[in-house]
């Protein structure tokens, strides 16, 4: 998730533009429509996008919809291990 986020937030995409995003076991290709990263995942329809203000990351997963914030370099912020 992180690789499509960081390509969006510096503005890296161009409309129509395929992303290949290596996954380890399998290799995706997704779809970048202007506003939103669109991939199929194993049967799900996912797709991506991020605010104006890129703070917040909008990731739809068939109907559902999720929002996350995003860290000052465009990617999700990942839990730091406590001390």
């Amino acid at each position: 998730m992180n690789q499509i986020l960081k390509a969006l937030w510096l503005d890296e995409l161009q409309k129509g533009q395929v992303i290949k995003i290596d996954l380890g076991i399998i290799e995706i290709d997704a779809l970048y429509d202007g506003k939103l990263v669109s991939l199929n995942l194993l049967g799900l329809d996912i797709k991506v996008g991020l605010a104006e203000d890129k703070s917040l990351a909008t990731i739809y997963i068939g109907d559902s919809k999720i929002e996350i914030n995003c860290s000052e370099s465009g990617t999700i912020d990942e839990e730091k291990p406590e001390k």
